[in-house]
Parts: C-alpha cells; structure tokens; sequence
C-alpha cells in the first residue's frame, strides 16, 4: 500500500507538474489546431451549409410536420372547394394543393431542376407514383397558365388524391 501512495503523490506534486508544462502547451496548440481544422474543412465542404439549411428546415416544420392542426386546417379548406358545385372553386382547390406541394417541396430542399429531377430528390419511395405526380404537375401548370383551362370534376378530385398521398410521402400529414 505504501508503494501505490508514493505514486499519488509524485503524481500530483508540482516538480512533475513543471515538468510537464511543455507537454501540456503541446497538446493545448494540438487542441486548438484541431478545432481550427474541424472548422476550415467543415465550410470548405458546405457541411455546416448544408447542416444549416436542414436546421431551419426542420425548425420551420417541426411542429407542422407531425400532422399538425394547422396542415389538417389547410388541406380541409382546400377539400372543401373541391366539394364545392361551381368549376372555378375546383380548379382553385387543384391550384391551392399545387401551389401547397411546391411550398413544401420547396422546404424539403429540392433544390433546382426541372419538377420530376426535384420530386425524386425528395421522395425516395420505389413505388410511389411519379407519372401521377407528373401528371397532375402539368395539370396544375396548364391551371395556372390558362385559368380557362378546362376540369372536370372527376380530374380536380384525382389530382387532389395525388397530391395527398405525395404529401403524406413528404410527412406533411
């Protein structure tokens, strides 16, 4: 036992700890050298962009994206001037939901391109739909474009259907 309290002691006397002050200098340097690097490489590799924009993402739509009152809110006024008899208050429910997938696709970070390139970055299912999607897409574009443009009721109340379900694949709902 007297042996293992020798050991203490020299360890925590202050001859060995004056020592080792140059060790300690060496490792601080090290320390903050690493830091540094951990910085200069992680914005010369746009991780902490990336990061970032994934933070205000995910901070915009944390709440909301767990079906939140406010998204059910908004989806059932938009189904509600789908059920609607007059044909402009269904095309302004397809142009609604349209305009809705593009807010959210939007957030979701899909960057640029052209709409299917965008889609694909952002829903990763094998089976989902992208020909409805797509479909419907030129359908809200062609809405947009030419509000004269004509619906039937049956198309507004598909295209709906298929913007739900890419919504739910985009965890709106």
């Amino acid at each position: 036992m007297e042996g293992i309290s020798e050991f203490f002691i020299a360890l925590v006397s202050p001859e060995l700890h004056s020592h080792l002050l140059w060790l300690r200098i060496i490792f601080y340097f090290l320390t903050v050298y690493f830091i540094f690097g951990i910085f200069y490489f992680g914005r010369r590799g746009n991780y902490f962009k990336n990061r970032r924009r994934q933070m205000i993402f995910w901070r915009e739509y944390s709440e909301e994206f767990s079906a939140s009152q406010r998204h059910e809110k908004e989806w059932a006024e938009i189904e509600k001037l789908l059920k609607s008899e007059i044909s402009a208050d269904q095309k302004r429910a397809v142009i609604e939901a349209g305009q809705l997938f593009e807010k959210v696709l939007k957030a979701a970070g899909s960057g640029t391109g052209d709409f299917e390139t965008r889609v694909r970055r952002i829903i990763l299912e094998p089976e989902f739909e992208f020909d409805q999607l797509i479909g419907t897409h030129h359908l809200w574009q062609s809405l947009v474009d030419n509000p004269q443009h004509p619906l039937t009721q049956l198309q507004a109340q598909e295209a709906l259907a298929v913007y739900h379900r890419a919504l739910e694949q985009l965890k709106y709902f």
